[in-house]
């Protein structure tokens, strides 16, 4: 496990978000420093680190970020152990900055969320992956986050959140509105069970399970993607081919990036 060497810190002159010593290609690093520059869509940076917090659901939300010369990635796991998602974030989301290597774990607790949860569309938000934090301009209140330690759990779910996606295929694709009326769907319903189309006209159970259809218990578990609203622009669905009770993975499109959750087949085990 790994502890923080700095508390996150929100005061008037920015947002500052502390990390965990960091993995690069030249070794651990005490203080990374992965990037740093402006989000061109401050909104889906912002919301997109607060689902990653909701599926966590723990007292001290810690995503896994990784910076990987063109991209970075945000990457959490639920309590259940049944969902994975993680939020890339590609050179295009950024005015600026240059992407460096690394791996580390960033500290979001309930401070950080709420002011997370007031940045709007317009607002000017800089990020740096490193010692300078994340920074939301004119912050007019002062937290300290707690330090926390990366779940061991976590550091085991990688390989196995990477193996369970592999030999998926492409299902189906569906557009942005059919999307944004699956996940208001979710807010109220717990999704149901059994086996799903994608198409254009949105997803829908399935007839009769076989090829062209996707198992999934309970779609509720998209339920925290809902946070991105409007910034979502359509949705990639990835299976097994023959319709088998299999994991599934489903890719909602972003504006310069992704937000991408993997499914155990089913709820109630992972």
């Amino acid at each position: 496990m790994r502890s923080f060497t700095s508390a996150s810190l929100l005061d008037g002159s920015g947002l500052s978000l502390a990390l965990a010593p960091g993995l690069t290609p030249a070794g651990l690093s005490e203080s990374p420093e992965f990037f740093s520059g402006f989000a061109v869509a401050p909104t889906v940076l912002a919301r997109g680190l607060l689902v990653l917090a909701d599926v966590a659901r723990t007292r001290g939300s810690d995503p896994i970020c990784t910076a990987n010369g063109d991209r970075l990635r945000f990457e959490a796991f639920s309590a259940c152990n049944t969902v994975a998602v993680r939020l890339d974030l590609l050179a295009g989301a950024f005015d600026g900055g240059d992407i460096r290597h690394g791996t580390t774990n960033v500290d979001i607790n309930q401070p950080l969320r709420e002011a997370l949860g007031g940045v709007s569309p317009a607002e000017l938000m800089h990020l740096s992956v490193g010692d300078g934090g994340l920074r939301v301009s004119t912050p007019e209140a002062t937290h300290v986050e707690r330090r926390v330690e990366l779940p061991e759990r976590w550091l085991r779910a990688l390989g196995p959140a990477q193996e369970l996606s592999r030999d998926l295929t492409l299902i189906g694709q569906a557009p942005a509105v059919q999307t944004r009326q699956l996940l208001a769907s979710l807010a109220s319903a717990p999704g149901g069970l059994g086996h799903w189309s994608i198409s254009r006209r949105g997803v829908r159970p399935a007839l009769r399970p076989g090829r062209g259809t996707v198992y999934a218990e309970n779609l509720g578990r998209l339920r925290a993607a809902r946070r991105l609203g409007q910034q979502i622009t359509g949705l990639r669905v990835y299976g097994a081919g023959d319709g088998a009770e299999a994991a599934s993975v489903w890719e909602l499109a972003l504006p310069h990036g992704r937000l991408t959750f993997t499914l155990t087949a089913e709820y109630h085990r992972s």
